[in-house]
């Protein structure tokens, strides 16, 4: 099963506004982790995250498949997430 890591941090603006279409998803019953990147930069570091927000989609066995980093408008985003998580 993939599942989709969302980093975020409390100052993101843009972080803010993917939060309702990440939390829609997530309430669907699609696998989604939410990462406060102030309160836990070591996950950031492990996983190259170089700006906010990001996506990041991994395989069962835990390998990257896609990332997308920065603002999107909301049916892109909802794309991805079908794409990825359907």
């Amino acid at each position: 099963m993939r599942k989709l890591l969302f980093f975020t941090a409390p100052w993101c603006t843009s972080c803010a506004a993917l939060k309702p279409i990440i939390a829609k998803a997530s309430s669907d019953g699609r696998n989604i982790e939410t990462i406060d990147t102030e309160a836990q930069p070591e996950l950031g570091a492990q996983y190259r995250v170089m700006g906010l927000p990001t996506l990041l989609v991994l395989d069962e066995h835990g390998q990257e498949v896609e990332r997308q980093v920065g603002a999107r408008p909301r049916p892109h985003v909802e794309a991805f997430l079908q794409q990825h998580l359907a």
